[in-house]
């Protein structure tokens, strides 16, 4: 079921309007004094899983059967994926160094390689030394999960029916559902303590918008809509995202729950539905083409802001709230522009040239394909 560019658009808007939405949550001390807002801000990951799932079978599956193999796959996802957390890694290694022997209980060097090269491999340290998996940029685990349901998806694809489908969505959505009810959210995945948990949190998100792809059918010209209800529908969302947490446990978790299972891909199907003028058109392109890079930038770049102050005139960053904010993003949304546009789609051409050669891609060209 071929999608058109101003569904995809829509789609690249969404995803950024969701990394700024996460950059919101992590950088809340640059603005205010507590954590107040934006307290589910967390659940924008499993959006960009149910974004994934979606996109990635809207991309790939009739490519694959027209012949795309297992190998040629998985390169072009980690040329997509792995440059960028590689960079952030590096990046997050020479911000977090200083502060180590302060925070981190010592410098282990032998610990410091280890984590460094897990995480700039796009895997979890076996050696962390926080409870951290990725120390050195946190918002990668996500990453790691995200090619774990990519790898996933290329072994499943050939005997992946909607009930085989369903399936994976009940038995991971049930699973979901126990750990919000157990721990009072779903915000797993990232640490030593609830690792496992991120498996069923992106399986059933990702297999979600794989059956929310094979589902559709293509609108009729006059089911369109402008952009005023997917204004409204991202409006919704945010609200929920900031809806605050209870003293129920078991109802914070069921709540996370529900916007993931409801309110998520209701905003999905309304994207689908709608179309941008001229001017929508770039500002969703630009918007998608930068959320990768806001996102997994965002972490070192907060560290290193935030210790500046005190390093340099001795004073912490809350000194400097809500201006302090203001500046980190801007400065964010510029880093993650040059990043996109001068390292990660070179590195991505770059390694897609390195990785499949002169091997044809049936249907499909290699630049085209990273841009997914």
């Amino acid at each position: 079921m071929p999608r058109t560019t101003e569904h995809i658009r829509s789609l690249d808007l969404c995803r950024g309007l969701a990394a700024l939405l996460v950059l919101l949550y992590h950088i809340q001390f640059l603005f205010w004094d507590d954590h107040s807002r934006f307290q589910r801000g967390y659940l924008c990951v499993d959006f960009f899983f149910l974004l994934s799932g979606f996109v990635i079978a809207n991309s790939y599956e009739r490519k694959i059967e027209a012949g795309l193999g297992f190998f040629e796959f998985v390169a072009l996802r980690v040329a997509r994926l792995w440059p960028l957390v590689a960079l952030t890694t590096l990046i997050g290694l020479m911000v977090q160094l200083p502060r180590a022997q302060r925070e981190w209980g010592g410098l282990d060097p032998f610990a410091i390689a280890v984590t460094a090269i897990s995480n700039g491999a796009s895997l979890p340290s076996p050696m962390s030394p926080t409870e951290f998996l990725f120390p050195l940029n946190g918002a990668a685990w996500s990453i790691f999960f995200e090619l774990v349901a990519n790898l996933a998806y290329i072994l499943l694809v050939p005997f992946l029916t909607r009930g085989l489908l369903l399936v994976i969505i009940g038995l991971s959505g049930c699973m979901l559902m126990a750990v919000g009810i157990a721990y009072g959210n779903i915000d797993v995945g990232w640490s030593t303590a609830n690792f496992v948990y991120g498996f069923p949190r992106v399986a059933f998100t990702f297999f979600l918008g794989v059956y929310l792809y094979r589902g559709m059918r293509p609108p009729a010209e006059s089911r369109f809509f402008g952009p005023a209800p997917l204004m409204f529908g991202l409006v919704a969302t945010l609200a929920l995202v900031c809806l605050p947490r209870g003293a129920s446990p078991a109802a914070n978790g069921i709540v996370d729950c529900l916007i993931v299972i409801v309110a998520f891909p209701a905003l999905l199907v309304l994207a689908l539905r709608t179309r941008f003028r001229s001017w929508g058109n770039s500002v969703a392109w630009l918007a998608g083409g930068i959320s990768y890079s806001v996102y997994l930038l965002q972490t070192p770049l907060m560290i290193g802001f935030a210790g500046l102050p005190q390093v340099i005139w001795g004073t912490k960053i809350a000194a400097y709230t809500p201006w302090a904010g203001f500046v980190f993003v801007a400065l964010c949304l510029v880093a993650a522009y040059v990043s996109w546009m001068y390292f990660e789609q070179p590195v991505q051409r770059w390694l897609v040239r390195v990785l499949l050669g002169r091997r044809p891609l049936p249907g499909i060209a290699a630049v085209e394909a990273i841009k997914k």
